[in-house]
């Protein structure tokens, strides 16, 4: 299934500050771009309306995670349709899902890698999680679970560098973790290919 754009509103004051910051976007400019604090800023706010989002559109209790909603979004880059070797933005968010209790859950992380693959992302220089800790966590903000870092390891390997940016927060973004891709796997002990 190609990506409904039920969230194309939403990511595009994002992709608005990213084509300010280069409307032209090398992989080196991209990294640098998504440095930037207005631009992590943004991809939060984005991020916590989609997690809200989730909320509205599937309800609380049991049959959605007992209230535990995570919104994700991933900033990339994919080929330029009007340059030659030329990459244009993308962002793509979504939020946590799992509509009846027995369900399989489908994390905002997972949707995200999902679409960059079918919207043909060639990678991404920057993942944001925003969501509440859950009693079983042990770090400061909510970072991708055991299932995603699997899936960014193994299946969506190709949209990963050892240094794309992996910002996870709380709501509000009262606190935040920056870490590198290759830095989250090892303080999971895990290791990046």
């Amino acid at each position: 299934m190609t990506r409904g754009r039920q969230w194309e509103k939403v990511e595009k004051p994002l992709l608005d500050l990213l084509f300010d910051c280069s409307p032209h976007p090398t992989l080196d400019i991209a990294r640098k771009c998504f440095q930037e604090q207005h631009i992590q800023d943004a991809a939060i706010s984005v991020a916590e309306k989609v997690r809200l989002a989730g909320n509205d559109l599937h309800g609380t209790g049991p049959a959605h995670y007992d209230g535990f909603l995570v919104g994700a979004v991933g900033i990339g880059l994919k080929p330029s349709a009007g340059r030659k070797n030329g990459y244009t933005w993308c962002a793509y968010a979504d939020h946590n899902t799992k509509p009846h209790q027995k369900d399989t859950k489908y994390c905002g992380e997972m949707r995200v890698m999902r679409t960059a693959d079918e919207e043909e992302c060639i990678c991404f220089v920057g993942i944001v999680v925003v969501g509440n800790l859950r009693k079983e966590d042990k770090t400061r903000t909510l970072h991708p679970c055991e299932a995603c870092r699997a899936l960014m390891r193994r299946k969506y390997r190709f949209l990963f560098h050892p240094t794309t940016i992996v910002l996870t927060a709380t709501p509000g973004a009262k606190i935040r973790e920056v870490h590198t891709v290759e830095a989250l796997m090892n303080a999971h002990l895990e290791r990046w290919p």
